[in-house]
């Protein structure tokens, strides 16, 4: 017995230091980073969240065809809401959106990979304030095929068409990519629909038709990119 009150307190000590480890890896934000989060609009209780299990540096948002428009002299688009940012590597990008939406999208906010990175450079993932309309992702990125002359508006008149139920996880400027919520009665149609619509992810990706249907079967993704 007298052993017991000589472990308990050493118990309670290395319990206490546990507890205080664990809080002081959460990083307070720094002056730019609630700047960005007063921007964009996040409400107190989702930067709460990303505060706790988001130890990269966030910023503001800027969507891909922002930029391009800049560059080209043309003004950027009027957002009602701007996401927030921040870096992640490439292998640990899927885990990471698929941690916090669980988190987030309760609350009305998506989460998604806005850049792929390439030759070492890593992902960016936005958090934005979509009051869960996947959709709303697409039109905030302004995601489009213009060379196959596909607005914005007609994307997503068509994605609606297919009807099935996507999650948007990955979008920019050029490309979009959606988990498949409902079950699909024959891959091999939905396949052809999906090339006849955007004829790069077999040309210039899968190789073939077939082949496309039974990568979408197995990841129950859907990708679309246009060059």
């Amino acid at each position: 017995m007298r052993g017991n009150f000589v472990i308990l307190p050493v118990a309670i000590l290395f319990s206490c230091g546990q507890t205080k480890s664990a809080q002081q890896k959460v990083r307070d934000f720094s002056p730019s980073e609630h700047a960005a989060m007063d921007s964009a609009r996040i409400d107190a209780g989702v930067t709460a969240i990303l505060r706790t299990h988001v130890p990269e540096s966030f910023y503001l948002h800027i969507p891909e065809a922002d930029e391009i428009n800049a560059r080209s002299g043309f003004p950027m688009e009027w957002h009602p809401a701007r996401g927030v940012a921040f870096k992640v590597h490439p292998d640990s990008t899927t885990a990471r959106i698929e941690a916090l939406a669980e988190r987030i999208r309760p609350e009305g906010y998506s989460i998604y990979r806005s850049r792929m990175g390439f030759d070492g450079e890593p992902d960016e993932v936005c958090v934005l304030m979509t009051q869960q309309m996947d959709m709303a992702i697409l039109r905030y990125e302004q995601t489009d095929g213009i060379n196959y002359e596909i607005t914005t508006d007609s994307l997503i008149q068509v994605l609606e068409a297919w009807d099935l139920q996507l999650t948007v996880i990955g979008a920019s400027s050029d490309w979009m990519d959606a988990n498949i919520g409902n079950p699909v009665s024959d891959w091999n149609v939905l396949a052809r629909q999906v090339y006849a619509f955007c004829p790069d992810v077999v040309d210039q990706g899968t190789g073939t038709v077939e082949a496309l249907a039974e990568e979408m079967r197995r990841a129950k993704t859907l990708y679309l990119w246009w060059d």
